[in-house]
């Protein structure tokens, strides 16, 4: 998964980070966990977390009624670091099968700077791509323009644009945010490196 999950337990501690949340939070992102304790390096920003997941944390246990929120994290220069989503957990059984107190919220990490890579290979099962097809979708779905594709390859516009007409061709798009959107809400942004 491309991006951080952090599990929070019912006393607003962390008590499972996915390997992107724990790599998110050791790099110099703006956020911390220490101990459990989930905070923003800025003091305003740490204090809103709080009461994010604070309030995520009541609903998920049954004592509140918050639908969870948003925000940005930045890190020391000021830069827009995180993309940060604080949802409630509520069901019969949310320990998720993890020892230690039960689960009453979720927090997912994005880093809006980041390019994810797109498995290629995946698209070529999933699609019927060729190894150039693919690469070329999983480029663009990353935010390549053609110009920057063909400069990486040392190929010619005019060999990408044949390409491009042939994914079209196989996926059934018409048009090259289609081809993003369908490779980006495909499984193959669940595999994405991170």
């Amino acid at each position: 998964l491309g991006m951080g999950v952090i599990l929070v337990d019912e006393h607003e501690k962390a008590s499972h980070l996915n390997q992107r949340a724990e790599a998110i939070a050791s790099a110099e992102t703006g956020l911390t966990v220490q101990a459990g304790q989930i905070a923003a390096v800025d003091h305003e920003e740490s204090k809103a977390l709080g009461k994010l997941i604070h309030d995520a944390v009541h609903t998920g246990v049954g004592k509140g009624l918050h639908a969870g929120g948003a925000m940005v994290i930045h890190d020391e220069e000021g830069a827009a670091a995180l993309h940060v989503l604080v949802s409630p957990l509520r069901s019969e059984r949310t320990d998720l099968g993890l020892p230690g107190s039960r689960t009453a919220a979720v927090v997912f990490l994005s880093q809006p700077g980041r390019r994810e890579m797109v498995p290629a290979d995946v698209l070529q099962v999933l699609h019927g791509l060729t190894p150039a097809e693919a690469r070329l979708a999983a480029e663009l779905a990353e935010g390549l323009s053609l110009e920057e594709i063909a400069a990486r390859h040392d190929l010619s516009k005019g060999t990408l644009r044949n390409h491009l007409k042939a994914v079209f061709a196989k996926t059934g798009i018409h048009r090259q945010v289609e081809l993003v959107r369908l490779v980006l809400n495909s499984p193959t942004a669940m595999l994405r490196a991170g």
